[in-house]
This record gives structure tokens, sequence and C-alpha cells, in this order.
């Protein structure tokens, strides 16, 4: 006599409506986290590489007008420690 319990099983050990409906709605709850998770991670992505994009423009705006005027500190700072470099590397000249 075959009972309700012992034919092949679809869902392994989980037989009652209640556990199945349980992992069921943990399944359907764990998708729409991790879902959600993904697009955060795109959407925050997408923002700093935004922000750092401008910010890199900004710069290099500011850059390309000082350099325009003959002013460009990051090239004079660049310069002065060469210049120092090469009259402290000279061995015998100080």
């Amino acid at each position: 006599m075959a009972g309700p319990r012992s034919g092949p099983r679809r869902w392994g050990t989980v037989s009652s409506v209640r556990a199945r409906t349980t992992l069921l709605a943990c399944a359907v709850v764990a998708f729409t986290l991790i879902a959600g998770a993904v697009g955060l991670l795109a959407t925050l992505e997408h923002s700093l590489t935004t922000n750092r994009d401008e910010l890199s423009r900004t710069q290099l705006s500011t850059l390309a007008a000082q350099a325009a005027e003959g002013r460009c500190p990051a090239l004079s700072a660049i310069s002065a420690r060469t210049r120092l470099r090469r009259r402290f590397s000279r061995p015998g000249r100080y």
C-alpha cells in the first residue's frame, strides 16, 4: 500500500505546506535583497565615476588656464626638485 509519504518526494524532506511556504518566502526575500544590492552597487559606481570625471575635468581646466598664463605650480615644483637633485647628485660640488 502506497501512502502519501512513500512515493518520490519533490521537495526532499519538506512535506508540510507551512514549510514549503516558508522556504518560498525566504527564497523570494533573498532574491529581492540580492537584486537590490546589485542595483545599489551599480548606482553607486555610476555616481562615483561621474563625480571623478567632473573633478578631473575641473582640475584639467584649472591647470590648462594656469599653463596658458605661464604659471603652473605643479611644473615649477617638479623643476625645483630636479634642480636640487642635480645639484646634490654631483660628487664634490656643494
